[in-house]
C-alpha cells in the first residue's frame, strides 16, 4: 500500500520483506516525515523575531527582575503601602512593552540543550526591566538597540525545581533565557 509520501521509498531487491513488514516500514518513514514537517512548521511560526531571544546569566536576569520590582514598587504596583507617582510610566519616554516576540524554535532548542537531563524542572516567566549594564553585556555592538531597550520591560524564563531539596540549585550552569523581542 503506497501513498504519495512513501511512493518514492525504494526497498532493495535483495532484501526480502513481507507485505506487513513493508507496510510497517512505510508507516515508520511516513511518521518521521510528519514529525519533520511539524518541526518545520513550528520553527516557521516564530521566525522574524526582533532579536529572537537569548541565553543570559541567571544573575543578570535577576538584576533586571530586581530593577523591575523596584520600579513597580515606586509606583505602588507591587507594594500597596507605598504611594505611587502619576503617571505610571517607566521614564519620560513613556515607553511601554505591549508584547514580546521571540524565536520559539531557538527557545525549544535551549530548553532541550540545558535541561533534557533535569527531571522535575519547572520554569517561571518573570518580568524584568533592562538595565544599562545588562544591555552593555548582551548588546555591546548595537548602541541603537541599547538606547531603544533601556528601562523597557522584557520577559525572562527562569528555571527552578519545586523539590525543596533542590531549591537552591542554579540550573543549566546558572542560565536563564531572555525572550527579548520588544514591541513596539
Amino acid at each position: 500500500m503506497e501513498n504519495n509520501n512513501t511512493a518514492n521509498l525504494k526497498i532493495s531487491s535483495s532484501l526480502t520483506l513481507t507485505n506487513a513488514q513493508k507496510q510497517q516500514l512505510y508507516m515508520g518513514v511516513e511518521s518521521l516525515m510528519q514529525m519533520y514537517e511539524r518541526e518545520q512548521a513550528y520553527a516557521s511560526m516564530f521566525q522574524d523575531g526582533d532579536d529572537g531571544g537569548q541565553e543570559v546569566a541567571f544573575s543578570d536576569a535577576m538584576e533586571c527582575i530586581g530593577y523591575y520590582n523596584a520600579e513597580m514598587a515606586k509606583r505602588g504596583i507591587i507594594e500597596k503601602s507605598i504611594p505611587f507617582d502619576l503617571p505610571v510610566c517607566v521614564d519620560e519616554r513613556q515607553d511601554i512593552t505591549y508584547f514580546v516576540k521571540f524565536d520559539g524554535f531557538k527557545l525549544k532548542e535551549w530548553i532541550l540543550k540545558e535541561f533534557r537531563q533535569a527531571p522535575g524542572i519547572n520554569f517561571k516567566i518573570a518580568c524584568g526591566m533592562y538595565t544599562e549594564r545588562f544591555l552593555l553585556e548582551y548588546f555591546p555592538n548595537d548602541p541603537a538597540a541599547r538606547a531603544a531597550k533601556l528601562k523597557r520591560i522584557s520577559l525572562f524564563i527562569m528555571p527552578y525545581f519545586k523539590d525543596i531539596s533542590k531549591a537552591f540549585q542554579l540550573l543549566g550552569d546558572g542560565k536563564a533565557y531572555n525572550l527579548g523581542g520588544l514591541e513596539p
